[in-house]
């Protein structure tokens, strides 16, 4: 996948990297921190407050689970419950103008886009962020864009959430 942020938490990693570049793995912290938390907070309101429109039964790993997905015009949240449930699985948001965290909107050039979280050290319409816990799960955030516009933002939880 073209463009990559890979965001490993660690001073130890930090420390041990060029004044620049320990900059720009920073910056790409803190960026991954603030569209996360924005993302579980936009899933925990979606949740309380969207009516479901779908709802269907899979297999999965221990069993059972129930997927529900919500809808609002330019969102969409998929939530997974099962005995410890519901908890939030994916959400996108692709309604242009929306507002994400630090001063970012869905519709801006990639630009004002990698003004704030860096520039990737690959090309692409695709921004990938990705925190690494240590126990293979990344919790990505998708970025994607079309004519160097930002068009969505996706996030996916991996069952192995912290």
């Amino acid at each position: 996948m073209k463009g990559v942020y890979r965001i490993v938490l660690g001073t130890a990693m930090l420390a041990s990297l060029p004044v620049s570049a320990q900059e720009q793995a920073a910056r790409m912290a803190d960026g991954y921190a603030h569209l996360n938390g924005f993302g579980e907070g936009v899933a925990a309101v979606l949740m309380r407050s969207s009516p479901v429109k779908r709802t269907r039964s899979v297999q999965g790993f221990n069993g059972m689970v129930v997927l529900k997905t919500y809808r609002q015009p330019g969102i969409a949240l998929t939530t997974m419950s099962a005995r410890n449930g519901p908890w939030p699985a994916s959400l996108t948001i692709s309604r242009t103008g929306y507002p994400l965290p630090l001063g970012l909107h869905i519709g801006d050039k990639r630009g004002a886009v990698e003004d704030v979280l860096g520039a990737p050290a690959t090309g692409g319409d695709t921004l990938v962020l990705k925190r690494t816990q240590g126990d293979g799960c990344d919790d990505p955030i998708v970025l994607s864009f079309r004519n160097k516009v930002l068009t969505q933002a996706a996030w996916t939880w991996e069952s192995c959430m912290d």
